[in-house]
């Protein structure tokens, strides 16, 4: 008799189980929250129209051109991967080219020539098409060629760049 019992409670927990499991979900679903619209749509302000300030026109000949500025990257880049050469700047106008150095204080008389001349070929290798290149190791050039190259780089409209590049220029033409 007692298996006959377990048997039958068995059966029927089974049998409760199995309705239990398969009688319909009555969980009901959640609300999904609602969008009131707003009272007052938001408006955005039409664009304010600036006007340009008068400019007085400057020669094409005062600012360099894109190709200038990229070729003295390009020849920076070029001159500071050799050894002897521990920064340079360059400025590029026309067919003309300023290039300041700076190198080790261990670098005396011939050996400083050496270098400039080293730098002059080549910043021709880079460009055939340069017809004047100077090369000053003077810190004050370097510094004022960095000047003048930084302002044009950040994109300024250096009015008298022309004087400036020939200013440089005659200051280091009289030392070469």
């Amino acid at each position: 008799m007692n298996r006959k019992f377990v048997f039958a409670l068995t059966v029927c927990l089974l049998g409760a189980l199995l309705l239990a499991g398969c009688t319909k979900n009555t969980v009901k679903p959640r609300p999904s929250p609602t969008v009131t619209p707003r009272a007052t749509p938001i408006v955005t302000p039409a664009p304010v129209v600036t006007p340009i300030p008068s400019v007085e026109p400057i020669s094409p000949s005062a600012v360099p051109s894109g190709s200038d500025l990229a070729k003295a990257k390009r020849v920076e880049s070029e001159i500071e991967k050799l050894s002897e050469v521990n920064g340079t700047a360059a400025l590029i106008h026309g067919d003309k080219a300023v290039i300041a150095v700076r190198f080790d204080g261990a670098y005396k008389g011939e050996m400083t020539d050496r270098i400039e001349q080293m730098v002059m070929a080549k910043v021709k290798q880079i460009d055939d098409s340069l017809a004047e290149i100077v090369v000053s190791d003077n810190t004050g050039i370097f510094e004022d060629v960095r000047a003048v190259s930084g302002r044009l780089e950040a994109g300024e409209k250096v009015a008298n760049f022309g004087a400036d590049f020939d200013q440089l220029l005659a200051k280091i033409k009289p030392a070469s």
